[in-house]
């Protein structure tokens, strides 16, 4: 079974990046397999609302 890891320095605030993964709208910009993601409910993300 092949195994690859990559890792990348961030010179930014953790809550910061934890904002910016966490938002949908953020996914297509480093999720290269992901086309789109809506949020479909209202609150915060989780199982079923993305």
């Amino acid at each position: 079974m092949l195994k690859a890891e990559h890792s990348v320095a961030i010179d930014r605030p953790v809550e910061e990046v934890w904002d910016y993964i966490n938002d949908p709208r953020n996914d297509t910009e480093w999720q290269s397999m992901i086309v789109e993601a809506v949020q479909v409910s209202e609150g915060p993300v989780g199982v079923g609302t993305v």
